[in-house]
């Protein structure tokens, strides 16, 4: 070649197509890796079905002091009167000889609202029997309890905290919570989260051994 002259290379057929091997390898694992990263987020950041045990814990929310003694087991359950969402109002006093379930919950809690079909379930199932139920709903107003009852067809009896005077009574720390008291008034067993319809058979069963 004389000298002073460039020589320009010119791409071959196969050149020209270890070349597009090369870009479409590069753009197939780039693809790749977004794709694993995007995997990894939705992991961790996925919707989980509450199950067993399940529970919101909430902090202190009213501000205001309880100013009776907390419940403990094998002590008398801490009185308490609550108005009821469709009207009337329940007396924890006036249930002496029934076993009483009383739970605390909200309609924003996810492990109050995945129990709830199995509680209607176990209530339906215990009709006519000694067993009283009261779901009390934690400072919210009655048309949104109203809807949410409707819509998941609950018909136990739901009282309404408003101002979470009973919440704060009971120490609530984490929703939902239950307890569970017997012909005597006397309570037996306190449970925090949520439960399986068989535990919550369990419990009834040994609530009406005392």
């Amino acid at each position: 070649m004389p000298e002073g002259q460039i020589r320009v290379a010119v791409p071959t057929g196969e050149t020209r197509r270890k070349r597009r091997a090369f870009g479409l390898r590069d753009v197939l694992t780039t693809l790749g890796i977004a794709f694993l990263i995007l995997g990894i987020v939705f992991l961790f950041n996925r919707g989980r079905t509450p199950g067993e045990g399940a529970f919101l814990k909430i902090s202190s929310y009213t501000g205001a002091l309880a100013t009776g003694p907390s419940p403990a087991l094998g002590k008398p359950a801490p009185d308490f009167q609550v108005p009821l969402l469709g009207g009337g109002t329940f007396d924890l006093s006036q249930q002496q000889g029934k076993v009483v379930w009383i739970f605390f919950w909200a309609t924003w809690c996810p492990p109050c609202r995945a129990e709830m079909p199995d509680i209607q379930k176990v209530w339906e199932a215990e009709q006519g029997s000694d067993l009283v139920v009261i779901g009390v709903d934690f400072a919210e107003d009655s048309q949104t309890v109203r809807a949410f009852v409707n819509k998941l067809g609950l018909d136990f009896p739901i009282g309404m905290d408003f101002a979470g005077k009973i919440t704060t009574e009971y120490r609530i720390a984490g929703f939902p919570s239950h307890f569970f008291v017997d012909r005597n008034g006397v309570l037996r067993e306190i449970r925090i989260g949520s439960m399986s319809e068989a535990t919550m058979r369990a419990k009834l069963e040994m609530i009406r051994s005392y």
